[in-house]
């Protein structure tokens, strides 16, 4: 009897285990048609859109902007594509700036500082989402125009004087590179917006109940001859909504809709010959480092999902098996590297936009001697799971709880009781405790320092403790894609740096920009009963910048803002998506008088 019913749990077992991977096969088919039908996500497109705060900057100041990235066929806000890139590119087609912008539900924003060497002239600020570099002739641009009173083009420095006419260019109608131009100003609307009003005053925009609900973005500028923001402005938009007829292209860039993706391939240094099954370990270090391995395939190629790393970071590139000695890794720019800037671009201006640029440089430099504005201040990126890529460990031990020992010898042999250390003919090696089988492993660990692994165990033991912050045991079978290892050692030093560690041969560290940072507006407030007491100087040109303002239908919205002593003509740009997936463009003026 008691055989019977062990054969009836394991059939119930297997049938339990078939029914439910039968159930994840289905989900993921399903989840690879239910994209409107598509029959998989590569097949998804999307395009970016690009709200820029202004369009006409000096040296030194700030590039507000806003993504929008938008579903083809529906022209609503694309759910798929997490990272997009956002690039300020010189007349020469180079990048002279360049950010990955982390996208949430089709939106996301950021900010560029103009730098101070840059040259005086046009440029071209262009988004994409990855899958969007298969077809760059289609890539979102519009030109923004730049002064730098130290670097003037040499047309300028030849008549030592700004004179030649740059408001055709400016007022004109922007490249669309081939690409279907939209405007739609129906169904939002805006009320509370007066004619005029005084400095240092609170302007109040309210978007009725009854106007039509959506994502926007705003900004509030002084509109000048510099300034390009032309009333008709328009967006300009690749496609026209709900075309099929795109362009046919081999698939080469994916759809990055978990993470960013990096790219490479493994070539013989000596042939130059792509190489297949080739191991490659990528570390991106931080303090939620992260480790990706795979093998290259037939065409040499790899694809690593690091997800969404934030910031200034190293990526650590090894190749950790000793036959493939011969192999190198050369990892892609994720960015465009092959278009050329094909608006033209005019470096002369007129006198108007010679009379507007003396205003606004020396409004510059006076904001800056008397500055209200705080220090650059950003926003932390939020985890939902603090935990590093093996999850929580079985164990961690922090080691300034500890008796602080100055060999790792001794640490190990002391209170670490998850991890045998064993010596063997000049070789240590680690055996660390299987917990769920109670009994020790025979092979040594995945062995980590700062994320990056390492084979040399006589190394590890020699490294100094006083080093290490916290040591991290996974005290079972750990997988990771097609590997299996004995558990998991994970040292962390205090920095993060490695703590000098001598990284194993075949093992390469490169710059990398992850996600940048969000940087917020600083808004300028007043108070009635003091605004006229202070003598501190208010020159703002940019009253207000919000990138995220959602609107929904049969909620009254308001926005307020604070008027500078700046006086003259302001224009309010509001530009968004509404909920039936309409673009939306429009202009409101005011005047600002003593």
């Amino acid at each position: 009897m008691k055989r019977c019913s062990k054969h009836k749990v394991a059939i119930f077992v297997k049938s339990v285990i078939l029914a439910f991977s039968f159930l994840i096969v289905i989900c993921a088919h399903s989840f690879a048609q239910d994209v409107n039908g598509k029959n998989s996500i590569d097949e998804w497109k999307e395009y970016a859109l690009l709200h820029v705060a202004q369009t006409g900057y000096l040296s030194g100041e700030t590039i507000w902007f806003k993504v929008y990235v938008i579903q083809q066929e529906t022209g609503r806000l694309s759910p798929l594509s997490k990272i997009a890139y956002v690039e300020l590119v010189n007349k020469e087609g180079l990048s002279v700036l360049q950010q990955k912008i982390e996208i949430e539900n089709g939106l996301g924003y950021g900010a560029l500082t103009v730098p101070q060497n840059i040259v005086s002239g046009s440029y071209q600020i262009r988004c994409y989402v990855n899958v969007q570099k298969n077809a760059p002739e289609a890539i979102y641009s519009s030109s923004i125009h730049i002064f730098n009173l130290s670097l003037l083009p040499v047309s300028l420095n030849e008549k030592s004087q700004i004179s030649v006419d740059l408001n055709r260019s400016i007022k004109g109608k922007e490249e669309n590179n081939g690409g279907f131009s939209m405007t739609k100003m129906d169904g939002l609307l805006v009320s509370g917006l007066e004619r005029s009003y005084g400095v240092r005053e609170e302007v109040k925009v309210v978007f009725p109940s009854k106007s039509i609900g959506g994502q926007f973005s705003v900004a509030v500028f002084k509109k000048d001859e510099f300034e390009s923001q032309a009333i008709d402005s328009i967006w300009i938009v690749p496609y026209a909504i709900g075309n099929t007829n795109l362009p046919i292209v081999s698939k080469k860039a994916l759809n990055e809709y978990a993470g960013h993706l990096v790219t490479g391939t493994v070539m013989d240094k000596n042939t130059g010959k792509l190489l297949s099954g080739v191991r490659v370990n990528l570390i991106v270090d931080g303090e939620r480092f992260f480790l990706g391995s795979v093998k290259s395939d037939q065409n040499g190629f790899l694809l690593f999902d690091i997800g969404k790393p934030y910031g200034a970071n190293h990526l650590t590139v090894q190749i950790p098996e000793k036959r493939d000695s011969n192999a190198i890794v050369q990892l892609h720019n994720p960015f465009l590297t092959d278009t050329k800037h094909n608006s033209e671009t005019k470096d002369f201006f007129s006198k108007e936009v010679k009379l507007a640029l003396e205003e606004r440089v020396i409004n510059q430099n006076l904001q800056k001697a008397f500055s209200q504005q705080p220090s650059a201040s950003y926003l932390l990126p939020h985890f939902n799971d603090s935990t590093l890529f093996y999850g929580k460990p079985d164990k961690t031990y922090y080691l300034d709880d500890y008796t602080r020992f100055n060999t790792m010898e001794e640490v190990l042999r002391e209170y670490v009781t998850e991890v045998e250390l064993r010596k063997q003919s000049q070789q240590y090696k680690f055996a660390v405790l299987d917990i769920p089988n109670k009994r020790s492993f025979d092979n040594n660990p995945l062995v980590l320092i700062d994320g990056v692994p390492t084979t040399d165990i006589n190394k590890v033991v020699a490294f100094d403790p006083l080093k290490v912050k916290r040591m991290d045991i996974v005290a079972r079978k750990y997988f990771m894609g097609d590997q299996s290892f004995d558990g998991i050692v994970s040292l962390i030093t205090y920095n993060g740096d490695l703590g000098g560690f001598e990284l194993d041969q075949q093992t390469i560290v490169v710059d990398y920009q992850g996600l940048s940072l969000i940087r917020q507006f600083e808004e300028i407030k007043y108070i009635k009963q003091v605004t006229n007491k202070s003598r501190l100087p208010d020159l703002r040109s940019l009253l207000y910048w919000k990138p995220l303002l959602e609107l929904k239908k049969d909620n009254e919205t308001t926005i307020s803002f604070y008027t500078s002593d700046l006086v003259g003509d302001f224009v309010m740009v509001l530009k968004g998506i509404d909920e039936n997936g309409n673009l939306v463009n429009q202009t409101h003026s005011f005047s600002v008088i003593h």
